[in-house]
């Protein structure tokens, strides 16, 4: 029988992939900052002040880069969902000689709808499996999406 790994407490690299998102966002262009501490729901707001318009985003992030693709998510009062998988170096099988797995990170911008049609939800805890989702590696840096929201509320305010 396979022994279980212990789990690995990765509060400050989950942390740092809340800042990585809010750095992308901000580079995108789209004012963002922080949710306050304790918000269960998002991680962070993401705005348009011309346009008085907000779109909360979660991250999900798995440290390591041989991480299998599942995401545990157990909220959907969110608008974007970003799920970064950090490559911070294999945990899973064995590291080869000089390539110990580190690398820069990957974000998938998804729609909430999108994780909602595809999330598993099990008795204690529920999950989105990247790779179920059609063309998932179309998602990879999908920063318009959030764009899209901000302008989407907007236009149906009009």
């Amino acid at each position: 029988m396979a022994q279980k790994r212990p789990r690995l407490n990765s509060r400050l690299e989950a942390t740092g992939a809340e800042h990585l998102v809010l750095g992308h966002l901000l580079i995108e262009g789209i004012q963002s900052f922080i949710a306050p501490v304790g918000q269960r729901d998002y991680d962070i707001i993401a705005t348009n002040p011309e346009a008085n318009t907000s779109c909360r985003v979660q991250v999900k992030s798995r440290w390591a880069t041989d991480a299998n693709l599942h995401f545990f998510i157990s909220t959907f009062e969110t608008d974007i969902v970003v799920l970064v998988r950090l490559n911070r170096g294999v945990r899973y099988r064995k590291a080869k000689p000089g390539d110990e797995g580190t690398r820069d990170p990957d974000f998938f911008v998804l729609p909430v709808g999108v994780v909602k049609d595809f999330v598993h939800v099990g008795k204690t805890s529920s999950s989105l499996r990247l790779r179920e989702v059609p063309d998932y590696e179309g998602y990879v840096d999908r920063w318009d999406l959030v764009h899209s929201f901000l302008a989407a509320q907007t236009d149906g305010a009009s």
